[in-house]
């Protein structure tokens, strides 16, 4: 026989079981539930800092980003910049003093940077080069390198066979002109061709 007391106790268990059922069928709902994060326009990240958004989905689940289609895309993805090749060569001449010979190129129309310098000269026996270096824009004071320069016996007489063949890391801005500077020492030099190759910007 049950008394009032039995059947408020056995009551109260029926409702808390109720609840632990709903709580349960909840949680297997959320479980189940696609995983989607819906990112609201615009977002702005501070640039200086690590990217602040992690979207965290169940193991091999893929990440799904929802933006609202009706506004512009806030999101944008930095393209690697484009880098063309560069090679320039310069018009042979010859130096009549024996004075700094200097080979002049093209005006570069974008940011150049200039990994290789090759160049090939005469000299009067008995003369040797003193240096080489090559600037990024003629006679303008400013950075420059110096590159090793070599001599041999040339076929002509009367002659050494002069050249470089060096890497270099200058960068040229846009408008300036390469300029390579072959000094001598006890000579002029003659017929001095060369040739820059490297990258310019996209």
């Amino acid at each position: 026989m049950f008394t009032t007391a039995m059947w408020t106790r056995n009551s109260a268990y029926a409702i808390a079981a109720i609840c632990v059922l709903t709580l349960v069928s909840w949680a297997g709902q959320a479980v189940a539930a696609d995983e989607t994060v819906a990112v609201v326009n615009p977002i702005t990240l501070n640039p200086a800092t690590p990217n602040p958004v992690t979207i965290v989905n169940p193991p091999n689940a893929p990440s799904t980003v929802s933006l609202n289609p009706n506004t512009p895309n806030p999101v944008t993805i930095a393209k690697p910049l484009k880098v063309n090749r560069y090679q320039d060569f310069a018009q042979p001449l010859s130096c009549p003093s024996a004075g700094s010979c200097t080979a002049v190129f093209s005006t570069v129309p974008v940011e150049t940077l200039i990994l290789h310098v090759s160049c090939d000269f005469l000299l009067p026996t008995g003369a040797s080069v003193f240096s080489v270096f090559v600037q990024p824009n003629g006679l303008a004071p400013g950075a420059h390198q110096v590159v090793q320069a070599f001599t041999s016996s040339a076929p002509a007489a009367g002659f050494l066979s002069g050249g470089v063949n060096a890497d270099t890391y200058l960068f040229v801005e846009a408008g300036d002109q390469p300029t390579i500077f072959v000094n001598p020492n006890g000579g002029a030099v003659s017929e001095l061709d060369c040739t820059v190759s490297g990258n310019q910007n996209g």
